[in-house]
């Protein structure tokens, strides 16, 4: 097939490489095939290094948090706003903490004025079992966090929010309705502006080795007041879920599992549409007894692109892993591993739209000392030197750095930004905040020597789209397209998206296209559509 509007070439599909592209360009059914091809299910490989990388770089940013702060944790929202909470001792001989939440202000590089969440609570921030913070639209954030109950020997787990960007919050309410022994909360902003929420619940089974029960349940929305769900009752103890958006509205959700005979492999489920489907493990990685130690899969996403990080193996040769996902967690590559030496706690990951990945975490060297490292792995899945962002708290028994993207690449000369936190030694506060910045044109310029695959600016803008046009409305203003599905991004059918009137002239009912889209503001627009000649 041919294109008949000169223009940009499209996108590769889901930085797959540009054979890949190639064939997705020819027909729908070729790129099933790239995709049987590549997805392949194996657990083992080698990472390849480009040759002569730019380096990453970091630089400072002044730390709002508190001496002894601990546990911070990173959100993003839809409008790309950065957030950071974090747990505060109210004085060194209190018992008790605050929780407190600060906007990242990316123009100036730095942060805003901190507020407190909620002041006075019996928190043990010291381990995995994280707060959770998700950022909605409009200065909506929901903050979750457990804590021990009182005379029970388990936990307790609440939640509480903000619509005015921090400043005043709800009083604390019970995460779960039937509130056994929860903790490990997280918690996730839909598309459509509902927030789900999931955690652990014992229910009475004290040690991480007895298993638990994975729960959800909409904070918000026409379902908050239907009953706790058990998506698993078979979740290991140690293991904090994660939560990932898909623009289709729906979400993944990531884990560790715990098998009849004690395998806590890390896994995945969909919400899609009404239903979680296409549970299955991410990666067999066969270890038994990693009990708190184990914690589960991190996970960033970008329309049906997904990325996952997670520490395994036991305790005499423990890796951090990493794998993606081009088609919303139905297969992931084989996992990389991302470590040199030993690792300590949970990885954190964060995903640039043009398919590279950032990878953060701590591991202790030969001689004992511990620090912060982040790496960056790129859309054809090979890992960049690692860079070492400094040494990370000894007092800290299970570090679990964060990341998220502040500015993401977009085919420009500029780097993408990023922002780290994590439980550094010394320093004023103790949680360490500094900017990742990402060569990514030049990285990907030294990429491209070898695969001419370079995007443009035009590339890296929303989702490439193939499709039939059905009609296009006689004002000019929208088309509709009938498709195959995008997971995670569209579901197969006709799909009415917003266009230029200068773009209708092009479009043809009955023709196929090549398209990119764009969602904005709950609405999708299409745009750089080009039609394909019929097969003679």
């Amino acid at each position: 097939m041919n294109a008949e509007v000169l223009g940009p070439p499209l996108p590769l599909w889901e930085s797959l490489g540009t054979a890949s592209a190639r064939l997705f360009a020819n027909s729908a059914r070729n790129r099933r095939l790239v995709l049987s091809l590549l997805l392949t299910p194996i657990c083992a490989a080698a990472a390849a290094e480009p040759p002569h990388s730019p380096p990453l770089e970091i630089q400072e940013v002044a730390c709002p948090a508190a001496h002894g702060a601990q546990a911070p944790v990173l959100a993003t929202g839809p409008d790309g706003t950065v957030w950071m909470a974090w747990a505060e001792p109210l004085s060194p001989a209190s018992a008790g903490w605050a929780l407190r939440c600060v906007e990242f202000d990316s123009a100036i590089g730095q942060w805003r004025r901190p507020h407190s969440v909620v002041t006075g609570r019996r928190l043990n921030p010291g381990g995995i079992d994280l707060p959770s913070l998700a950022a909605g639209g409009e200065g909506q954030l929901f903050v979750a966090w457990s804590e021990p109950a009182t005379g029970t020997g388990g936990h307790r787990s609440f939640f509480c929010s903000s619509s005015d960007s921090g400043l005043t919050w709800t009083a604390p309410a019970s995460l779960s309705r039937e509130d056994s022994d929860v903790s490990y909360p997280a918690l996730a902003f839909l598309a459509d502006g509902r927030v789900l929420a999931a955690w652990l619940d014992r229910n009475g089974q004290p040690g991480s080795d007895a298993g638990a029960g994975l729960f959800l349940r909409f904070l918000t929305g026409s379902l908050a007041s239907a009953p706790d769900w058990l998506l698993d009752g078979r979740s290991s103890g140690g293991s904090q879920p994660a939560l990932a958006p898909l623009l289709d509205g729906g979400a993944v959700l990531a884990y560790r599992g715990l098998s009849e005979t004690g395998v806590e492999d890390p896994r995945i489920a969909r919400l899609h549409g009404r239903k979680w489907e296409n549970r299955h493990t991410i990666c067999s990685d066969g270890w038994k007894g990693g009990g708190a130690e184990a914690g589960g899969p991190r996970m960033a996403a970008d329309g049906g692109r997904l990325v996952a990080a997670w520490r395994t193996a036991n305790a005499i040769d423990p890796h951090i892993l990493v794998s993606t996902s081009p088609d919303a967690g139905a297969r992931f590559l084989a996992p990389l591993q991302v470590n040199a030496d030993f690792p300590e706690g949970l990885p954190g990951v964060a995903l640039l739209h043009d398919g590279a990945a950032l990878l953060v975490w701590c591991e202790r060297d030969s001689k004992g000392s511990a620090n912060a490292w982040v790496r960056r792995l790129a859309p054809d899945f090979s890992l960049n030197s690692p860079l070492l962002l400094g040494p990370s708290s000894p007092r800290s028994p299970e570090p679990v750095p964060q990341i998220a993207v502040v500015h993401d690449y977009a085919g420009d000369v500029f780097a993408a930004q990023a922002i780290i936190a994590y439980h550094a030694s010394g320093g004023p506060s103790e949680v360490r905040t500094v900017i990742l910045n990402v060569p990514e044109a030049d990285l990907l310029s030294v990429a491209d020597a070898n695969c001419h695959c370079l995007p443009s600016p035009m590339q890296l803008i929303g989702y490439s789209l193939l499709g039939t046009v059905v009609y296009v409305a006689y004002d000019r203003t929208s088309v509709t397209i009938e498709s195959d599905t995008m997971p995670g991004v569209l579901d197969a059918g006709r799909h009415v998206f917003a266009i230029d009137p200068e773009l209708a002239k092009v479009l043809q009912p009955g023709r196929e296209c090549l398209a990119h889209i764009l969602r904005k503001d709950g609405k999708w627009r299409l745009y750089d559509a080009r039609l394909l000649e019929t097969a003679r």
